[in-house]
């Protein structure tokens, strides 16, 4: 018997869900980790059963585009990036920023894969864009001093970023040199690392990183 990523997906959302409720205070990290891996299993479902799956045949060669997999990206990327602005105690210039970019990041990967070449190469090209801008902010968010785990999720969060950009170029919706199984499959791993594997470090370790952080707030409300 095959155990299918949304199979997997499901029981990863239940253990964050378990994680989140059975402690003595609620953050909004584990708000946005849970929200994050939810997204992510309802996509991967409707990938799954064939929803939001369309044969593209209006492109120079027929292609498969996974609109379920767009969708998912255009909730789960700013969540990510909203979680890394926590976890840094970015301003909110910053998270503005970043979870704004990852919104466009996501909606010209989107519009691309609706557009026909060479147009697409320009929606391609401004997602790529919104990629670099992401970096550059991610990689700010490394400042002398920094845990390691911190260090550790902004360098996961720019290399899917990154693997994402590429594979988009590669994909289906891009040149189509990786064959449909083979962009799955990278697709596929490359989302449970960023996002089961983030969300998983991220919550085993945010005492340690955010625990105070949250004893000074809590602190400040009862001066």
């Amino acid at each position: 018997k095959v155990t299918s990523p949304a199979s997997l997906k499901s029981r990863r959302d239940g253990m964050f869900y378990f994680r989140s409720m059975t402690r003595k205070k609620a953050s909004v990290a584990h708000s946005l980790t849970f929200l994050g891996s939810a997204v992510a299993a309802m996509a991967y479902y409707c990938m799954w059963s064939g929803l939001g799956v369309e044969y593209k045949t209006t492109d120079i060669t027929p292609r498969v585009i996974f609109w379920s997999r767009h969708a998912e990206q255009l909730l789960t990327v700013p969540i990510v990036l909203g979680t890394v602005c926590i976890l840094s105690r970015a301003e909110s210039s910053v998270i503005v920023a970043l979870v704004g970019e990852g919104i466009l990041f996501a909606l010209s990967s989107a519009v691309g894969a609706a557009t026909v070449a060479p147009l697409k190469y320009m929606w391609w090209f401004a997602s790529a864009t919104f990629a670099v801008l992401i970096v550059i902010n991610l990689t700010q968010r490394i400042q002398e001093g920094s845990q390691e785990i911190q260090k550790n999720l902004v360098y996961l969060s720019i290399a899917a970023i990154s693997i994402y950009t590429v594979l988009w170029l590669l994909g289906s919706e891009g040149t189509a040199a990786l064959g449909l199984s083979q962009e799955v499959a990278i697709f596929t791993v490359v989302d449970l690392v960023s996002k089961a594997g983030f969300g998983l470090y991220f919550l085993l370790s945010y005492d340690e990183v955010m625990g105070e952080f949250d004893d000074n707030q809590e602190s400040q409300q009862y001066v």
